[in-house]
């Protein structure tokens, strides 16, 4: 795969099936016509936010426009219940790990499409631009039953779309940092379609303060290089829609690794990654919706580092990654006492590595069904009910997995849905990974997919005088035959079914809106215990410990105003708790909590048929020094700036 060629591909969607909306009719009403904030995630049946039976959170493109962020890992940060693992400054890996319990616990869909991949079932959120996205939900808990291996910690649907006619946007910052961004946007009754295009490099030669001295050093060889081009369109017909989305991104970066000694690590990253799904939805009956969604990933990744050497030869490794998939859905929603939703999923995932043995392929089948049963019970108790069943099969070892992954919950509300409970039980499973089974130094075929059973309660309050709302839920997660590796033979690190660990916490957000809805803020805290149970050797120190870099205490605060239509403030403050750098919890590894300020303003300007938005933000405005991982500094108090024009609604190109 080469980027520049698969660059003429992305557009077709938008541009060659443009013509046929023409004839299009308007979508039937059970496509489309949902009046109240509604989400999907954690039922796959639509659901509104006060009556989710589950801890979700939504950031919409209000509440994304008051953060200073560029990726999906930037406002992940927000929410104190995901706890985004950062290496660095931006382009620097960012992964997701929900209530403490990794981020290979958390599945990350992309329009609904899951896009970990089978080789270390890992999602890195910065190469997501928010210029191609218009929303973010984050379904908490484990959803296996829906979403199969690796839900265990949380799901993260990111969805694509929305924005202006048209827009061209600027940017410059500190370290070197520059983006340039195009968005366009074209929509009627009958169609809608839109293409993004985004580039964006930084130097990231920062200065930093060494950890438990007073000592600075420049950051070095942690440049960043990326682009990526996106498009998606939808056609509306009276009883169906018909969608398809693309997506390429390419980045270079340096890997300048952990800073534990003066040395400068001269390794170098190259991705690559093309995404392509299309959907249709039909209506089949009064109440009867069919979807099929089939989708294609493909992943590069190339890692060079001439310091390390391996057999004498300097290290370069190539990872190879295609999935495609499969899903089909029948929705049955008579607005009566019972809907449903079922489907069957097939797909087929390998890998070409260097350090996997064997070029392993992996077709996995699914089916699963889910139901929300209303009774006449005080407080119209609902429940949802949810299964699954996974068969995975490898090539060439031949290794076969099979799960049964059972869920239910139940929701009731009092005064008018102004108040809502919750409770939740539920069983997950993750399948090893290729790396796990494949590696040529010490994988083992023996390996047997981690188990989880996990339990939540929580409540949805609505203070409707006050235009406040409140949530809360406690939750425990117990994983067991968690695989991690350990010492082989020779030199060589090999993974086993060893360990258990047990997450338990509590999360509570509370958010409103005031002054004719000029004011909105959001204030969110959580407590997560997650530590290992058991012991792997006799006189094992780490038992009973927390996790590595999982803090025990987070929070978190944000508010925007808009004043006048052209003037926009947002302030956001994170607070990280301490936590440790080793599983032993040893006091000298203890690193220190911070508390972050993020602000932004922007103002527009209305100049003819068009906007003229010019825009600051400003990171860490305190110049406080952190790490989010042990040894990998982050870059301490800058700033962007970036001017953007749009053309205005409306307005005809």
């Amino acid at each position: 795969m080469r980027f520049r060629s698969l660059l003429l591909l992305v557009p077709i969607p938008f541009w060659g099936i443009r013509l046929a909306a023409q004839n299009a009719e308007p979508a039937d009403s059970l496509l489309y016509g949902f009046g109240r904030e509604i989400v999907v995630t954690a039922t796959r049946l639509p659901i509104p936010a006060a009556r989710n039976p589950a801890a979700t959170e939504t950031f919409d493109a209000d509440r994304i426009e008051g953060f200073a962020a560029r990726s999906v890992g930037d406002i992940l940060r927000a929410s104190t219940a995901v706890h985004v693992l950062e290496y660095g400054a931006p382009g620097a890996l960012q992964l997701a790990s929900s209530r403490g319990l990794g981020a290979e616990y958390t599945v990350v869909c992309f329009d609904g499409v899951p896009i970990n991949d089978a080789q270390n079932g890992l999602v890195d959120l910065s190469h997501f631009s928010l210029s191609s996205i218009r929303r973010v939900e984050i379904a908490r808990g484990t959803f296996a039953s829906l979403y199969g291996s690796d839900a265990i910690g949380s799901v993260i649907d990111i969805k694509s779309g929305g924005g202006p006619p048209l827009a061209i946007r600027l940017g410059i910052g500190s370290f070197g940092w520059n983006a340039y961004d195009l968005e366009t946007h074209h929509e009627t009754e009958m169609f809608r379609g839109r293409f993004t295009a985004t580039q964006e490099r930084a130097r990231n030669d920062y200065v930093f303060h060494l950890p438990n001295s007073g000592r600075t050093q420049r950051r070095t060889n942690a440049d960043m290089f990326r682009r990526g081009v996106a498009a998606n369109t939808e056609f509306r017909f009276r009883r169906s829609v018909l969608s398809f989305f693309g997506r390429l991104h390419e980045s270079t970066l340096g890997v300048p690794g952990a800073v534990t000694n003066p040395g400068v690590t001269p390794a170098r990253q190259h991705d690559e990654s093309f995404l392509f799904s299309a959907q249709y939805r039909r209506v089949l009956g009064a109440y009867t919706l069919l979807s099929i969604q089939p989708s294609l990933s493909l992943q590069r990744e190339t890692y060079d580092d001439p310091s390390l050497l391996r057999d004498g030869i300097p290290l370069s490794a190539d990872h190879e990654n295609v999935s495609l998939r499969s899903l089909a859905t029948i929705l049955v929603d008579p607005v009566s006492f019972v809907r449903t939703i079922a489907g069957f999923e097939i797909g087929c995932a390998a890998l070409r590595s260097t350090d996997v043995a064997g070029n392993p392929e992996r077709i996995s089948t699914a089916f699963f069904a889910a139901a929300e049963v209303t009774t006449r019970l005080p407080g119209n108790i609902r429940f949802f009910p949810s299964a699954r069943f996974d068969r995975l099969v490898d090539r060439p070892s031949r290794k076969t997995m099979t799960e049964l992954s059972p869920s239910l919950a139940a929701e009731a509300h009092v005064a008018d849905e102004a108040l809502s409970f919750y409770i939740r039980v539920g069983r997950g499973f993750r399948a090893p990974t290729f790396n796990h089974l494949y590696w040529r130094q010490g994988g083992s075929t023996a390996l047997r997919p981690e188990q989880a059973v996990s339990f939540e309660t929580g409540f949805h309050a609505a203070l409707r005088g006050i235009g406040t709302t409140l949530g809360m839920t406690a939750y425990r997660h117990d994983v067991t035959d968690k695989i991690v590796w350990v010492p082989g033979k020779g030199m060589f690190w090999e993974p086993r079914n060893i360990r258990a660990v047990r997450s338990i916490g509590v999360e509570a957000r509370a958010s409103g809106s005031h002054v004719a809805g000029i004011l909105h803020w959001t204030v969110q805290a959580a407590w997560t215990s997650a530590r290992k149970m058991n012991a792997s050797f006799e006189g094992d120190a780490t038992q009973g410990k927390q996790l590595v870099s999982i803090p025990m205490h987070s929070g978190g605060v944000e508010t925007h105003a808009r004043l006048m239509d052209c003037l926009f403030l947002g302030i956001t403050g994170r607070y990280i708790g301490a936590r440790f750098a080793e599983e032993t919890n040893d006091p000298a590894s203890r690193m220190d909590p911070v508390f972050l300020v993020d602000a932004v303003v922007s103002v527009l300007q209305p100049f003819h048929q068009l906007d003229l938005t010019l825009r600051l933000e400003m990171l860490d405005v305190f110049d406080t020094p952190y790490e989010v991982i042990p040894f990998y500094p982050m870059p301490q108090r800058s700033f962007r700036l970036s001017l953007t024009t749009a053309l205005r609604e409306g307005t005809s190109r």
